[in-house]
């Protein structure tokens, strides 16, 4: 009897094993990262396009939520004008500001899938910006000292160069809205809608200078945590 029940035991290792082998799975990372690009301009006065780049890495917490960061660069650029009469000026008020300004961004991002194969995705993100460059020139309401023939003053426009007041340091808050493409592989084709609330001043003397952002960009997206063939 003992020979049989060895010989039993050492079968039911061997289905055991040979179970083990047959049911393993490969395992991927949960994460997903990507790359976009697109432009983008300023909400308030006159603006122009201007180019924004994004990549990011996003770890999962749930089925439909991954948290993780993102560096990005935006350019910002506009005109602004006081659109004030000469009669009503004062010698040193701003006619206008012409800026440009381009910040790399770091910021923490959320991003959550709706439905079941997430399709569209909503994502949010704050963070500051590190100034990269640009140029900043305002025009003043100023007295003229003039001597033709005779000692006298007139009234003009005067430019300062005034890029120095640009802020080193750019806090943002971002809101997105993304549809995800699907390919024949994990990775995806993304189209994205971002908005950004930029609540501090373009200029350090000038407090109302201030404007939010929006953009329009495309990029690729690497997801494991998806079918490999979307129907």
């Amino acid at each position: 009897m003992r020979p049989i029940i060895f010989l039993t035991l050492s079968m039911k290792k061997f289905l055991l094993s040979l179970l083990l082998c047959v049911t393993t799975t490969y395992s991927f990372s949960q994460a997903i990262f990507g790359f976009d690009g697109g432009l983008g301009k300023t909400t308030s006065y006159k603006s122009y396009l201007t180019p924004e780049l994004q990549a990011y890495v996003l770890g999962r917490i749930s089925p439909h939520i991954y948290a993780g960061g993102a560096v990005g660069f935006e350019r910002f650029s506009f005109l602004y004008n006081a659109n004030v009469a000469p009669v009503a000026s004062n010698f040193g008020d701003i006619i206008s500001i012409r800026h440009k300004s381009s910040y790399f961004f770091f910021y923490p991002k959320l991003d959550i899938g709706l439905g079941y194969r997430k399709y569209v995705h909503i994502n949010l993100s704050v963070g500051g910006g590190i100034y990269m460059g640009g140029s900043e020139f305002t025009n003043r309401y100023a007295q003229i000292f003039t001597t033709p023939s005779a000692v006298s003053f007139r009234s003009d426009t005067a430019g300062f160069n005034t890029t120095y007041n640009t802020p080193t340091l750019m806090l943002q808050y971002g809101l997105g809205v993304s549809e995800r493409l699907p390919t024949e592989g994990y990775w995806n084709i993304i189209i994205s809608q971002n908005f950004g609330y930029l609540p501090k001043a373009f200029d350090k003397t000038e407090s109302g200078l201030k404007t939010n952002y929006i953009s329009l960009s495309v990029g690729i997206m690497h997801n494991n945590q998806r079918v490999l063939v979307d129907y």
